[in-house]
């Protein structure tokens, strides 16, 4: 689901870092800002190897053959245009699609089916856009229209302080084309308490489940207090999480996902100040969990499962200490 999101923990009082920009863009088609733009992003100055893909100016390095990869560049989504491109890449990255053995039916209940098939398809593709579009505006409402911050910490808090899931505080990351404004890759940090719940698109249908689970399955907060007892972590706390790691099929085998994820955790640590990162994969998603565990995530040991969880207590919920 492209809900499932990835998840960091642990905090420090550290001296919060300023990190500077100048203000030019990506395209006139995007508004993002260049990461390299940004002071003290540690990502870009990194040994290659641990870069993978990506170049010193946040750029993608070209694959033999692929003379124009120079051209897309990773940068911070900070507008409404920006946030409606990595919602669709969101979209087709994450959406079912609908299979319908045809052959078990006759010619004229199958010429029947397929338009209404087809109608149902159209339904959701703009119900599942529109649903992840503004799950993701609200994520970033904070950052949206913030052009003209001097920092990426006037967007996310990292003083280890703010209480809750810190709503509107996300920063999203995409890789996109400097020319076209393509978008292939994307990614999102933002905070939630690090219970083990698997997050909704929308915000608030966060705060009304927890709600009902205090109510109805007082039994999760044993577990998740259990564990945070023996972290030492403040449940009451946000913590870095990161969601919605995409990647356009055509782009996938680069190495892009693996580069995302490092910069993610690099953020966390180096800027941000947090020690541990979080986050669910579905172990059937094989590329997703192979990433993950050759990355050195390893299970919590509990899961969010109230009894209407259903398939969700089959997500992994795994962690990284940074």
């Amino acid at each position: 689901s492209a809900y499932w999101i990835l998840a960091a923990s642990g905090w420090t009082l550290q001296p919060s870092r300023i990190l500077t920009r100048t203000h030019n863009t990506i395209t006139s088609h995007l508004h993002l800002v260049p990461l390299s733009t940004f002071s003290q992003i540690k990502f870009l100055n990194e040994p290659e190897k641990r870069r993978v893909c990506i170049g010193t100016k946040g750029q993608l390095r070209p694959s033999l053959g692929n003379g124009g990869d120079d051209e897309y560049v990773l940068g911070v989504a900070l507008t409404q245009r920006d946030l409606e491109s990595v919602a669709k890449l969101t979209y087709e990255c994450f959406k079912q699609e609908i299979v319908v053995n045809y052959d078990s039916f006759s010619e004229w209940e199958a010429n029947m089916i397929k338009p209404i098939v087809a109608a149902f398809e159209t339904y959701t593709d703009g119900v599942g856009y529109a649903d992840i579009l503004t799950g993701t505006q609200k994520r970033a409402a904070k950052s949206m229209n913030q052009r003209d911050g001097k920092s990426l910490l006037d967007i996310f808090p990292c003083d280890g302080n703010v209480k809750g899931d810190g709503n509107g505080s996300s920063i999203i990351l995409a890789l996109a084309n400097k020319q076209s404004g393509r978008t292939i890759a994307s990614v999102e940090v933002r905070l939630l308490v690090p219970d083990g719940k698997i997050p909704f698109s929308q915000p608030s249908l966060d705060e009304l489940e927890r709600k009902v689970a205090s109510i109805f399955a007082p039994n999760l907060a044993s577990k998740y207090k259990g564990y945070a007892l023996k972290k030492d972590i403040d449940l009451d706390l946000g913590q870095p999480y990161l969601c919605n790691l995409c990647v356009d099929e055509s782009a996938r085998g680069r190495g892009i996902g693996k580069a995302l994820l490092r910069c993610v955790e690099s953020l966390a640590k180096d800027t941000w100040k947090y020690n541990r990162l979080y986050l669910h994969v579905d172990p059937k998603n094989v590329p997703a969990y192979d990433l993950y565990t050759k990355e050195g995530y390893v299970d919590v040991g509990f899961r969010w499962d109230p009894v209407w969880a259903g398939r969700a207590v089959d997500i992994a919920y795994v962690f990284k200490d940074l």
